[in-house]
This record gives C-alpha cells, structure tokens and sequence, in this order.
C-alpha cells in the first residue's frame, strides 16, 4: 500500500520515484508511463533495489488488458 501511495504523489508531483526530487526535466518511465526520474541512475537504482520492476510489469500486464 504505501509503495502504490508513493507512486501516486510521484505522478502527482512528477517526483524522482527514488530520490524524490521535483524537477521539470524529470522524465516518465518509457514501460509503464506511470513514474518519474530525474535520471539513469536513479532509475536503474529504483529497477534493481525498489519494487518498481514489479509494480512496473503488473501496470503494463493491466494496460495490455484494458487495450485488448
């Protein structure tokens, strides 16, 4: 619950998913198009130690659903 609560003030906010920063240039993962980074790094941090790798497949496995 508080992961998807996260996501929803990042979308908000367009807030780095990871660090948190607010940033005009922060850029929407191309996958799920539902979180933002500031950069690469934060990114690949966020894939491999967050749970964005998981949540990031189950958005796009919905998104399939909805457009089939």
């Amino acid at each position: 619950k508080k992961q998807v609560e996260n996501m929803d003030k990042s979308i908000e906010n367009k807030l780095c998913n990871h660090c948190s920063s607010s940033s005009s240039t922060n850029k929407k993962c191309s996958a799920c198009q539902t979180v933002y980074y500031c950069g690469k790094q934060c990114q690949k941090i966020d894939w491999k130690q967050g749970n964005h790798k998981f949540w990031c497949q189950q958005l796009q496995k919905r998104l399939q659903q909805k457009n089939k």
